[in-house]
């Protein structure tokens, strides 16, 4: 925490909330970033958004390529295991569900539309534990819950993705 508070400025018990710009504009994302201290301990999430937030002169360091090697920078390890939530939209031309999506039930003597699943996933390689998808008119969203050791100098969004997209594929398959 002494570390974080001197590069960052922020004191014990503060709460912070940044959007950070790319280095990159082809990139195709920008990077949120929030979280808070308390004694105990710090928490901050990352998230990645599908757009770009291009750097101007007032967008100081960390960028939304570099914020894994700054928060890793305050670790006392390399590498650490993170509880990633990744969510997916593609449209029925290019996903369907393997669950035929809305289906009805009768519920109360009244027909119930589902139309969601949850899903525990089996042991697998890419270290996803559950996943939910849904079909909302064309779209159908795929949203999976991982546990990943994340190596913070060296971590690459582009790379991820590609282990959280194949891990959804257990329950949606893609069609292009």
């Amino acid at each position: 925490m002494k570390a974080f508070s001197k590069e960052t400025g922020l004191k014990l018990g503060d709460e912070w909330s940044a959007a950070l710009a790319t280095d990159t504009p082809t990139s195709g994302y920008h990077v949120h970033f929030n979280g808070r201290s308390s004694k105990e301990l710090v928490e901050f999430r990352i998230e990645y958004y599908d757009t770009v937030l291009k750097r101007g002169r007032d967008n100081p360091p960390p960028s939304a390529e570099s914020i894994m090697a700054f928060v890793g920078s305050f670790v006392l390890e390399p590498r650490y295991r993170a509880l990633i939530h990744a969510t997916f939209e593609n449209e029925e031309q290019r996903w369907i569900s393997r669950f035929n999506l809305p289906f009805k039930v009768t519920m109360a003597g009244r027909e119930v539309a589902i139309d969601g699943v949850s899903l525990i996933l089996p042991k697998n390689e890419f270290g996803a534990l559950d996943g939910w998808v849904t079909k909302s008119g064309t779209t159908v969203i795929a949203s999976v819950s991982l546990i990943r050791t994340v190596e913070f100098s060296s971590f690459k969004i582009e790379k991820e993705l590609e282990a959280f997209n194949e891990s959804v594929k257990i329950f949606v398959e893609q069609t292009t």
